[in-house]
């Protein structure tokens, strides 16, 4: 089963949250509050994002969190990846390595390239486009926006 683990989707959601207002600065306590979770997993979340880049912070009373970028120069994957690490659907997507089936399966190939499928699908899906309730025009966003639309009008272009 490909599926985010318990942090990342808490994480997705915090910043989903902070990108309703990114200017405002939010403390753990606040955001724990909004979202009802708690207040040590926010905190940990938080720290997470913070190292990865995605939030400043400051200190004092009117201090805590806030976006550190746009809410669209944001990725799925880039939060994903902050959370998980590489995005990889199988060992071999990754490994250059031959595995004891090697010699035997051709596989490898070909899961190299969805692994590359969704990981550029990913980055191409912004906290902008999350912040919408209801995921308006999916269909019309990926064709307009994904790099595997882009090489194929290329393609189309060149032949």
């Amino acid at each position: 089963v490909f599926r985010i683990g318990m942090l990342t989707d808490y994480g997705l959601l915090i910043l989903t949250h902070m990108a309703s207002n990114p200017e405002e600065w939010c403390s753990a306590t606040d955001l724990a509050t909004a979202l009802v979770m708690p207040i040590h997993t926010v905190a940990k979340v938080l720290k997470i994002m913070h190292q990865g880049g995605f939030l400043e912070s400051r200190r004092g009373k009117r201090g805590g969190y806030r976006l550190a970028k746009l809410p669209s120069e944001i990725s799925v994957r880039a939060i994903f990846e902050a959370f998980e690490g590489r995005l990889h659907i199988t060992e071999c997507s990754i490994s250059s390595d031959p595995c004891q089936f090697s010699s035997k399966c051709h596989m490898a190939r070909h899961w190299r390239v969805v692994n590359e499928v969704i990981r550029r699908t990913l980055d191409d899906i912004s906290l902008e486009f999350l912040l919408q309730l209801e995921p308006v025009g999916w269909v019309g966003f990926v064709g307009r926006s994904s790099h595997l639309a882009r090489a194929c009008q290329q393609k189309a272009i060149s032949s």
